[in-house]
C-alpha cells in the first residue's frame, strides 16, 4: 500500500512538472511572437539552417543551461555545470573568470559555445550564496524567427527576447541579498528596481550605469588623454550619468552610488560631488559615508584605452588612478554639472 501511494505521488509530481514545462514554453513562445510582430528585423536571417549547428545548441540547452536555471542558488552547485570545469565533453570552452565587485561581492562568468548559439552565465555572489543569475542566449547571424522555429520549444525556463537573435533570463534571490547586507553591513544593492513614474530614458541610463553585468572602463572625464591630443571616446556609463544629471534625476544618481557596478558607482559619486560643489544638491550624510568607503576601496577597475596611466604596471583602483592622474598634472577643469 505504501509503495502504491509513493507511485501515485510520483506520477502526480511528474504530471505537475510536465504541465509547468509546457506553460513556460507556451509563455516564452507568445513573448517571442509579440517581439517578432513588433520588430521587422527579427523576421530575417540566414535562409540556410545547418541542422548540426542547431543540434549542438539544443544539446547544450538540454544538458546544461536548462539545469543551471533551476539550480539552488549556491555557487558550488553552479560550478558543477559551468564551463571550465571537468565532466562535460562539450564544455572545453574558456572560463570567463571571476571579477571582484568590491564590498565582498564577486561576479563569476562562464560561457558555452555551440553551433549558432553562445550561452553566457553571469552570477553575482557573496561567498557561496548567489544573489542574482543572468543567462544570455545569443544566436549568431540568426533572429527571433529562427529561435521560434528551432530553439524555443527546448527552453524550460522563462526567457525574454531583448535584442534580435538574443534571449535573456534574470533571477534575483532577495533572501541572499538581505543575508549579505545583514552580515557585512554594506548597503550595496543588486536589484536596481525603479519606480513607474520615471521615463524610459531615465530607466535605460540608470540601468546602464548600475547593472553589475555591464563592464565600464573608467573615463576620467576631467583629464586630457592621449587620443590624438584630444579626448577619447566616452564610456557609455559616463554618458549615462551625465544624461541623468541633465534630466535633474539626482535621486537616481544618488541611488547609483550604492550599486554593485564598480565604475558606475564612481561615476555617480563624482557627479554628486560636482553637483554639490556648484550648489545644486546636498549629499546626505549616509551617502557621504559610503562615498568615502568607495574612495578608499582597493577594488580593481579598468581604465579607458587612451588613459596616460596605462604606462604604470599593476592593477588600478579608483584611489591609485586618481593619485597617478593628479601626479601627471593632467587635470582639465570642467564645470558641466
Amino acid at each position: 500500500m505504501r509503495i502504491l501511494i509513493l507511485i501515485i505521488l510520483l506520477i502526480s509530481l511528474l504530471g505537475c512538472n510536465e504541465a509547468k514545462r509546457k506553460a513556460i514554453i507556451s509563455s516564452n513562445t507568445l513573448l517571442l511572437e509579440k517581439f517578432i510582430e513588433n520588430n521587422e528585423d527579427s523576421k530575417y536571417g540566414d535562409e540556410y539552417i545547418n541542422p548540426n549547428y542547431v543540434s549542438n545548441d539544443i544539446s547544450i540547452i538540454n544538458e546544461a543551461i536548462n539545469k543551471i536555471a533551476d539550480l539552488e542558488p549556491k555557487l558550488s552547485e553552479f560550478a558543477k555545470y559551468c564551463p571550465g570545469f571537468e565532466g562535460w565533453e562539450f564544455l572545453p570552452a574558456r572560463q570567463m573568470g571571476q571579477i571582484n565587485l568590491g564590498f565582498d561581492l564577486k561576479k563569476s562568468s562562464d560561457a558555452f559555445y555551440g553551433g549558432y548559439g553562445s550561452f553566457y552565465v553571469d552570477i553575482i555572489h557573496f561567498n557561496d550564496d548567489i544573489i542574482s543569475v543572468n543567462i544570455t542566449l545569443s544566436f549568431s547571424s540568426q533572429n527571433q524567427k529562427f529561435i521560434k522555429e528551432n530553439i524555443i520549444k527546448n527552453i524550460t525556463f522563462p526567457v525574454k527576447p531583448y535584442e534580435n537573435g538574443k534571449l535573456r533570463f534574470t533571477k534575483f534571490y532577495d533572501k541572499n541579498l538581505r543575508k549579505y547586507q545583514n552580515e557585512t553591513g554594506y548597503p550595496v544593492t543588486i536589484r536596481n528596481e525603479t519606480s513607474d513614474d520615471i521615463s524610459s530614458d531615465e530607466n535605460i541610463m540608470f540601468n546602464n550605469l548600475t547593472n553589475p553585468n555591464k563592464w565600464h572602463s573608467y573615463d576620467c572625464n576631467n583629464y586630457s588623454c592621449g587620443c590624438a591630443g584630444g579626448v577619447a571616446a566616452r564610456d557609455d556609463g559616463r554618458m549615462s550619468v551625465d544624461g541623468l544629471s541633465k534630466m535633474k534625476s539626482y535621486n537616481l544618481i544618488e541611488k547609483a552610488v550604492f550599486s554593485a557596478n564598480p565604475v558606475g558607482r564612481i561615476y555617480a559619486l563624482e557627479k554628486l560631488e560636482g553637483l554639490e560643489k556648484v550648489g545644486k544638491i546636498v549629499i546626505s550624510d549616509s551617502t557621504k559615508q559610503f562615498i568615502e568607503k568607495i574612495k578608499e576601496s582597493d577594488v580593481p577597475i579598468d581604465v579607458c584605452n587612451y588613459c596616460p596611466i596605462r604606462s604604470y604596471s599593476g592593477e588600478y583602483s579608483y584611489k591609485n588612478v586618481k593619485q597617478k592622474l593628479d601626479s601627471l598634472k593632467k587635470l582639465r577643469v570642467s564645470n558641466e554639472f
